[in-house]
């Protein structure tokens, strides 16, 4: 669930897997294997994530995000 959160955040925010690893100090590939799922988010890093995507962790770990994302998306 964080994953998908985090990619949707990152398409809201136009921001690529690319960008986001590197203000967190991090491969590409290590975003993307959490936003895949394939890795857990480390539980140290959701603040900094939250702090780069200017979201709290309540919303980082909201299920419903992703809805709102593309009721967002949609509108655009």
């Amino acid at each position: 669930m964080i994953g998908t959160n985090i990619d949707a955040l990152l398409r809201i925010r136009r921001m690529t897997q690319a960008e986001l690893a590197e203000r967190l100090n991090v491969t590409q590939a290590t975003v993307s294997r959490w936003t895949t799922g394939e890795r857990p988010l480390p539980g140290e890093r959701i603040d900094e994530v939250c702090r780069v995507l200017g979201v709290s962790r309540g919303v980082l770990e909201d299920a419903d995000i992703v809805a709102v994302v593309e009721r967002t998306l949609g509108d655009l």
